[in-house]
Formats: structure tokens, C-alpha cells, sequence
């Protein structure tokens, strides 16, 4: 048995593609999911599956669509990968105000140019650092004032992601490990 981080990308932005969280946890029991739960409005889901990542992601995307009637981008994560994120974030929490630490998170693995592309993000303010499949970034004036959002970072490496702030992605693997 394996437990999931799933991150679902774009629900319940500014009143749009809703999904209240009682029913999505429904959706993901009526697929044979165990330990749901879930945090915050914005589609964080853990659960534990004995299937793979692939299968998994497959029947959930159906699942909402059928379910909700709209497509979601979904980013899954098995515990193993979702603790390396955490334990490899470069900034440390003491130092760097957590509430302006934000992690994106990409579908798929980084293409062989990612360096080139990354290299080619000229932050004004924010300290950015490539990790495995995902961008660690500090916004000093906050991540609302940001120029290098998620919009832009999908542009750039032409792949789905979705950003968390770091109390999210805390919380997250906190649940996770219990």
C-alpha cells in the first residue's frame, strides 16, 4: 500500500470548475481509494492505493470528468517522492518567511534543456532553484507580486504544473507521514 499526495490543478479558482471537498472525496472512495483526506479548497488529496501512479492518475482524471464535467490537471505524487520534495526544499523556513516560500510542481519530468530554460527566468526579487520536477521560489514581496507565476512557468517548460506556498506543502507531508 502506497500513499499519494495529489495535487489537482485549477479547481476552485475564483469561482470556477468547483468541487467541494466532501465530494471529491466521495469521487476518489467510489474508486476504491483508503485514508482520504483532504486540505484546503484547492485540491490537495492524500490517499493509499496499491495501484501505480499512472493507473491512478488515469482513473481519477476520468473520475472527475465524469463526476464534475470538466477536466483537471492532476500531479501525483507517492510519499517517497513528496518527502524528497520537502527535505530538498533550498530554503530554509528559519531564515526565509515560510509565507513567501511557494513550491511548483510539474506533471513530468524536467526536459534535457530545463537548465537552458530556467536559466532564461529573470526574477526581479525572487531566488529561484530547480529542483526534481519541481521550482523552489522565495518572494520576498510575496508571491501575489510575482512575475514568474505558474501561468509562466507552464509556458516556459510547456508542461501542466500547479504552486503551492510552503505551509501547504508542510501540512501536506505532515498528513502524509500520519
Amino acid at each position: 500500500m502506497t500513499t499519494y499526495i495529489n495535487l489537482l490543478r485549477g479547481i476552485n479558482v475564483g469561482g470556477h470548475r468547483k468541487i467541494k471537498m466532501a465530494d471529491l472525496k466521495t469521487c476518489y472512495k467510489s474508486l476504491g481509494l483508503t485514508n482520504i483526506a483532504t486540505y484546503i479548497q484547492s485540491g490537495n488529496v492524500i490517499f493509499d492505493s496499491d495501484a501505480d501512479a499512472v493507473t491512478l492518475t488515469n482513473h481519477i482524471h476520468t473520475a472527475i470528468k465524469e463526476q464534475f464535467g470538466f477536466e483537471v490537471g492532476i500531479l501525483l505524487h507517492p510519499i517517497t517522492t513528496w518527502q524528497s520534495i520537502y527535505q530538498n526544499a533550498p530554503f530554509d523556513p528559519e531564515v526565509h518567511d515560510p509565507k513567501k516560500l511557494v513550491v511548483t510542481c510539474f506533471l513530468e519530468p524536467f526536459p534535457e534543456q530545463a537548465e537552458a530554460i530556467f536559466s532564461t527566468l529573470t526574477p526581479k526579487t525572487e531566488q529561484l532553484t530547480l529542483g526534481e520536477q519541481v521550482i523552489y521560489m522565495y518572494c520576498p514581496d510575496g508571491y501575489g507580486k510575482t512575475k514568474i507565476t505558474n501561468a509562466v512557468l507552464e509556458k516556459q517548460f510547456g508542461m501542466l504544473a500547479t504552486t503551492r506556498n510552503w505551509n501547504t506543502i508542510q501540512k501536506l507531508h505532515n498528513m502524509a507521514k500520519s
